[in-house]
C-alpha cells in the first residue's frame, strides 16, 4: 500500500504504491497508524508523497491533520507533496494550505530539511 524510503537520516519519504489511487476510509486508520510509528522514530522530518493520490475524502483529510498536529507535539516536522490539483483545490477550499506544510513535488519537500 505505501512505499517507505529511510535512506537519509534527516527524514522518511512515505509513498502510496502506484495501484492506490484514493486515500479514503477504507485505508484512513492503517495509514494513520503507520505513520505515526515513523513519526515515533528519530526522524525530525516525515515527507508524504501523494503523487499517486488521484482522491482524498474527508477521513483522509482528517488523518492528514492529525498527523500534523501529532507531529508538532513531538517536534517532528510532517511535510505533503504532490498533491494532484483536485486535491489542491480542497486544501485551499478549506484553508488548510495556511496551517499544513505543502510542496509541489518531492524535490521541495527534501530541500525543505536542509
Amino acid at each position: 500500500m505505501i512505499s517507505i524510503d529511510k535512506s537519509n537520516s534527516r527524514y522518511v519519504v512515505v509513498s502510496f504504491i502506484s495501484a492506490v489511487k484514493k486515500f479514503n476510509i477504507l485505508i484512513a486508520d492503517k495509514i494513520k497508524k503507520q505513520l505515526v510509528e515513523i513519526l515515533d522514530e528519530d526522524y525530525p522530518y516525515l515527507i508524504l508523497d501523494l503523487e499517486n493520490i488521484a482522491y482524498i475524502d474527508s477521513s483522509g483529510f482528517s488523518v492528514l491533520i492529525a498527523l500534523y498536529n501529532y507531529a508538532r507535539k513531538h517536534d517532528k516536522t510532517f511535510i505533503m507533496c504532490g498533491l494532484s490539483e483536485s486535491n489542491m483545490k480542497l486544501v485551499k477550499i478549506t484553508k488548510l494550505d495556511d496551517i499544513l506544510n505543502i510542496f509541489p513535488n518531492r524535490t521541495a519537500a527534501i530541500e525543505e530539511t536542509i
